[in-house]
């Protein structure tokens, strides 16, 4: 591990020196504000984070067991919902079909759901939902609605992306926030990084208080990587 650190820092020390600190100098990377935009994000991201930590871990997709069971945690954690307005409320049987298509207008599948089973809903011109459940039968109704027809989990990030993010947030995102001017506290270790995940309290980007226009510079000038 130490050894491992200390190669990275190296590198890191390595790649800033060669680049001239373009981290945080480069005009080109800077708007006329004075503040990193999205050429700076997009560049940090594509060239120095590789140089440094190496290609990006790719994606494993989640297995079928591994979906299934996403779905079922999905449905369950929307009927606690419905019986904690509902105690008395009886759960139909699964109800599921088929997950919304990619591309597909959720509201719109769950609006004409929610119309068919006689729901009181309304869907907005900007793409909004709305709809009432005064009744057991109607909270219902939108759980089944809701669970016939969800959206496909999201994957998860494997552990090697997940070490990857550790490395990045260590080496990369907490200097670079500490480089404009707010403190960052100490990183946990690697080991409870993981352990903890996706509950870390750690993060070199809500470190501290920040007004919302400071917190824009630098999410651009130090962004979190983005995965999927």
């Amino acid at each position: 591990m130490g050894n491992r650190v200390a190669v990275a820092a190296l590198a890191l020390c390595a790649v800033l020196a060669s680049a001239g600190c373009a981290l945080f100098d480069d005009p080109r990377l800077v708007d006329d504000s004075g503040q990193g935009g999205q050429g700076f994000a997009d560049r940090f991201e594509r060239e120095r984070v590789e140089l440094v930590l190496g290609p990006r871990p790719p994606d494993e997709p989640l297995t079928d067991e591994e979906r299934e069971r996403h779905r079922i945690a999905e449905a369950d954690m929307r009927w606690m919902e419905v019986v904690a307005s509902f105690p008395d409320a009886v759960r139909p049987q699964d109800p599921f079909e088929a997950y919304v298509p990619p591309g597909s207008d959720i509201m719109q599948v769950m609006y004409e759901c929610f119309i068919a089973s006689g729901i009181d809903a309304e869907l907005h011109p900007g793409g909004g939902l709305s709809w009432a459940t005064p009744s057991v039968d109607a909270a219902v109704s939108v759980w089944t609605c809701e669970a016939r027809h969800p959206i496909e989990p999201f994957l998860e990030l494997s552990e090697r992306q997940r070490g990857y993010q550790y490395d990045y947030q260590v080496w990369m995102q907490a200097p670079c926030v500490r480089a404009t001017g707010h403190d960052v506290p100490d990183a946990p270790s690697r080991e409870e990084y993981l352990a903890a995940w996706p509950n870390v309290s750690w993060d070199p980007l809500y470190s501290g208080p920040m007004a919302s226009s400071e917190y824009e510079r630098v999410h651009d000038l130090c962004p979190p990587l983005t995965w999927h």
